[in-house]
């Protein structure tokens, strides 16, 4: 087989780290943007070897790629939405659609849920999952997947219910209380104080985050 070149890999490389994200594929343009080729001609080029190479297929439609790589997809529920700043709005498990979702982030999607994040006091948690073998992080406007059967403990990322409101935060323990501490680049956001006395309800831990993902209603 002949090999690839270092453009192509790193084209190759980008469209599956994109599919990763958000179930799609790239344009021309987003390739040229992420590689600095330059122009829509040149990563054209390298798409063409790529196809003749037997790695990808390609169509018409500006995001008609398709990896030959089998990759599986699932769909799981959004049931809500999480407030990543202080818990205000009420935590109310709602279906709002689904998501097509990478079956690599996790070994059994029926565990799994989304939640749409609403607020910067998470902005610079970056989240490993070793079935992608990549970081993601948790911006305004994301979706953060939650598995409900993870175990969790002291540093994770919980999706946790206070007062019968969702909020996303660093679980911490300390003796007298357990903090749920934000991670942010706005300097308005603190930590959240649950004492022994006062009821904490964790719905799971955060495995993953996508921008703009597949959806469906």
């Amino acid at each position: 087989m002949n090999k690839i070149s270092k453009q192509q890999s790193q084209i190759l490389d980008f469209i599956k780290s994109y599919f990763s994200k958000h179930s799609y594929a790239p344009t021309l343009q987003e390739i040229a943007n992420h590689t600095e080729m330059g122009s829509k001609a040149a990563v054209l080029y390298h798409l063409r070897r790529l196809e003749l190479l037997g790695l990808i297929s390609r169509t018409k439609n500006s995001r008609g790629i398709t990896l030959k790589e089998l990759i599986s997809f699932s769909r799981i529920p959004i049931l809500g939405v999480a407030n990543a700043g202080y818990p205000l709005a009420a935590a109310k498990e709602e279906a709002l659609g689904e998501i097509c979702l990478d079956n690599r982030i996790a070994k059994n999607s029926n565990n799994l849920f989304a939640v749409k994040v609403d607020g910067d006091s998470m902005n610079k948690q970056r989240i490993y999952n070793p079935g992608m073998s990549t970081y993601s992080t948790l911006e305004n406007g994301s979706y953060a997947i939650v598995d409900k059967t993870a175990n969790y403990g002291e540093g994770d990322v919980v999706l946790a219910v206070i007062d019968e409101a969702a909020t996303i935060k660093v679980l911490k323990y300390s003796d007298n209380y357990i903090l749920l501490m934000p991670n942010s680049t706005n300097p308005i956001h603190n930590p959240i104080y649950i004492m022994d006395n006062e009821e904490l309800f964790i719905n799971g831990k955060v495995i993953y985050s996508l921008e703009n993902p597949n959806l469906s209603s």
